[in-house]
This record gives structure tokens, sequence and C-alpha cells, in this order.
């Protein structure tokens, strides 16, 4: 058994670009779980749930059967703020499901994090709550947040500051987490202080996708301009 499928909170630290999403998307939620929720900022997981707003997360995500739902949350720092703490505040209340919280860098601070979060993040796996949270820099973050961490998923890293701090937790040189190539990634068992190694796969594209992809679309004729189309009201909604 993998160490991804025994953590209850696991983190993954690596600079933009460098693999982090693969790595989460195709070690960390393969399969996808039955019961999920995702914090998505950066809008890259309409593929796996449902977009949904925050009131709707909160009634379906009480209920005893599957849900994959995804909030992408305003970039208003405060109203993005306040949605953070009810998106941690539902997580803990649905227990039994997977939390997956994106870019937290821009949810805590390295001397700050919000109430509702400290309690998902040391609290939850009581509840039966699996947390994944990823970050770009670990200097920017909760101090708490690799302390938590029961497994620990490290791409590479630019700036050497974090590179020293995720040495000391991984017990490697902050060399070879600087000179790691896309996709790699070192991983450590924090309860069993194992250390791997490995490289994450990106899916290849089914048949009719490459089809697809390969098909170039027809030009429209009409001299009408496009119809635009409405946004989608629930996005942000809280």
């Amino acid at each position: 058994m993998g160490v991804e499928n025994r953590a209850a909170f696991t983190a993954v630290i690596g600079a933009t670009g460098t693999g982090k999403g693969v790595l989460v998307k195709t070690r960390l939620l393969t399969p996808i779980p039955a019961r999920l929720l995702v914090w998505d900022p950066m809008e890259e997981y309409g593929n796996v749930g449902r977009v949904v707003g925050l009131s709707e997360m909160a009634r379906i995500a009480k209920e005893e059967g599957s849900f994959r739902l995804v909030f992408q949350p305003d970039w208003d720092d405060d109203k993005r703020n306040r949605q953070f703490e009810l998106f941690c505040g539902i997580a803990f209340a649905a227990h039994d499901c997977t939390a997956l919280v994106e870019e937290l860098s821009l949810v805590t601070k390295p001397s700050w994090a919000p109430p509702k979060w400290r309690r998902l993040s040391n609290m939850g796996r009581h509840k039966g709550v699996q947390v994944i949270a990823t970050a770009q820099r670990p200097a920017q973050v909760d101090k708490a947040f690799l302390g938590a961490a029961t497994t620990i998923y490290c791409n590479r890293l630019i700036y050497p500051e974090d590179a020293r701090v995720l040495s000391k937790f991984l017990g490697v040189t902050d060399g070879e987490i600087m000179a790691l190539p896309d996709l790699h990634y070192i991983a450590l068992d924090v309860r069993t202080r194992e250390v791997t190694r490995g490289v994450s796969s990106i899916p290849r594209l089914r048949a009719s996708q490459k089809m697809a992809e390969k098909t170039p679309k027809s030009k429209k004729t009409s001299a009408t301009p496009p119809r635009e189309t409405p946004g989608n009201p629930g996005k942000h909604g809280m």
C-alpha cells in the first residue's frame, strides 16, 4: 500500500509548473473519492466534480451518499477568506470525505491561519476527513501546515529558503530538491520516516479525444457576431 493511501493529511509542495497538479490528479485522486470537496481558486478541477456555490455544497455534504463538489472562490481577498472559513466548516461537518485545498498561500500566512482551517487540519482525521493541501512555497503558508501532515510530497522548489525548509522535513539535501526534473517528486511518510522518490505520469488521451483534437473546427460563415454566454451565477456564490 502506498503512503498516499494511508495519509490523513497530505501536503503537496512545489513551484508552479513542476507537476503538483498532475501528482494530485493521478496519484491522490485516482480513483476519485466517492465523497470529495475541492477548494479550486485556479479553476482546474471542474472536470473532477460539479462546480457549486457554498450553500449548495453545505446542503449536499450533509447527506450520507456520495458527492464530488468543486467550489471556485472569489478573487477579492476579504470575500475569499470568508468563503474559505465556510468551506473548512463544511468539510469538517461532512465527515468521511476527502477535502482538497489548492494554493494554500492564498488563504493562510506564515504567522496566521483561519480558525476553521486549523481545526480541519488538526482534527479532521478524527472525523474521517482526508485533507490534501497544495502550496508553491512553504515559506509563505501557515507554519503548522507541514507539522500537521502525515505525508509530504515535494516537487522541485526554486528558492533556497523553501528548499531548506523541506530538506529538514525530508532528510535530503537542498540541492536535490532544487534539481528535481518536472514531474519528479520526493515523498515522506511522516509516521514511518520512509522516504521514496517517483515520477508522476501524465494520463494518455483516449483515441476519441485525440481524434477530436486533430479534427479542425469548421469556420462560421455568418456575419452575425456570436452571442455572449452568461457566466455561471453560482460560481462564486456564498
